[in-house]
């Protein structure tokens, strides 16, 4: 199952995220990191090992972590535990950056924090889906 779930989680974060970065939010990023002498989502191919990687220890952590508790009838328990673990997953990430770089923007903070919780939400009413098809 948490084979499964792995592939269930890396699927959509991957989708959604595309979405979120390359068309929702373009603008709101290239700002931000401007901010901070950083050239935001461009020039990224030598970067593609990293991103992989990234995605994939995001979908592991949701695979070992949130899919086990996971019910197949319980929407709504699901989404919560999804959005706990994306929250805590993008908090960890962004209030370390905000505390170590003096320039780090609060409001992509926030953003973040609840960007992570509304995506795995979503891996988790996914991973109910899938329950109930398995």
């Amino acid at each position: 199952m948490r084979s499964i779930a792995f592939f269930v989680a890396l699927g959509v974060i991957g989708v959604l995220d595309a979405v979120w970065l390359g068309f929702a939010m373009t603008d709101f990023y290239k700002q931000q990191f401007s901010m901070l002498g950083c050239r935001a989502m461009t020039n990224l191919s030598d970067k593609w090992g990293a991103i992989i990687a990234t995605y994939g220890m995001m979908a592991f952590g949701f695979a070992l972590f949130v899919a086990p508790r996971c019910l197949p009838t319980t929407l709504g328990y699901n989404m919560v535990l999804g959005a706990a673990f994306g929250a805590t997953l993008f908090g960890v990430y962004e209030l370390t950056s905000y505390s170590v770089f003096s320039e780090w923007p609060l409001v992509l903070v926030w953003v973040d924090i609840a960007w992570g919780a509304t995506m795995y939400a979503l891996v988790g009413a996914a991973m109910t889906g899938v329950l109930r098809l398995v």
